[in-house]
């Protein structure tokens, strides 16, 4: 099957991915002590909301803005799983999610060539980039979101590639990440905690031949 040949209906986010009604949901506040007066999610960028995308209504849409700008961002929800665990984990408060990726090209230099520039011998496409940006916050303004941090560095702390369902990383064929950092920044109140999370995309291939 093609990277566009998908069943859209399956893609619909199975719920409302715009404002949840919570006043630290990022998709909606301006003025929040969480996430600072813009509503970004500090030290990150936030792109401009109309930028988001909140839906998946048309697969081949979204592939041809990817290959005219490069990045797509979107916003709803996202799980995780680590290998053998029975449930996904569900982060709180959709979180903005940016994919990008480029190719890797060989270039070769000429020696005394009388023209400039280099040749290019072969290109291939690298991994998909993935970065993850949101909030984790306690329902108790007096507690610290512990229980949200632990499981998220479970996440991290797996030695192999991580299961991932989000629908705008289903209409990259994205499956399965392999997380390389985890950041949590200075947050404004006790029970909340802002985190990113950057991941390359994984098709996990098994190295052993049975015999």
């Amino acid at each position: 099957m093609s990277k566009t040949e998908f069943e859209l209906d399956n893609l619909t986010p199975k719920v409302d991915a715009g404002y949840s009604g919570n006043p630290l949901d990022p998709a909606k506040v301006t003025i929040n002590k969480a996430l600072g007066r813009y509503g970004a999610i500090p030290p990150f960028f936030i792109p401009r909301r109309e930028d988001i995308i909140t839906q998946v209504l048309d697969a081949n849409e979204i592939l041809e803005d990817y290959a005219a700008i490069g990045v797509i961002h979107s916003q709803m929800p996202m799980l995780l799983r680590r290998s053998g665990d029975p449930e996904f984990f569900l982060l709180p408060f959709e979180p903005l999610v940016t994919v990008s990726g480029k190719n890797t090209i060989i270039r070769r230099t000429v020696a005394r060539s009388d023209k400039s520039g280099t040749i290019k011998e072969r290109w291939s496409q690298d991994d998909f980039e993935v970065t993850i940006q949101g909030v984790m916050s306690a329902a108790d303004e007096s507690k610290y979101p512990e229980r949200y941090i632990r499981k998220l560095m479970e996440l991290f702390d797996e030695r192999q590639a991580v299961e991932v369902a989000q629908d705008i990383l289903q209409v990259f064929g994205i499956h399965h990440l392999a997380i390389e950092s985890a950041s949590f920044p200075h947050t404004k109140g006790l029970n909340n905690q802002n985190y990113e999370i950057k991941a390359y995309s994984d098709r996990p291939v098994s190295l052993l031949i049975p015999v």
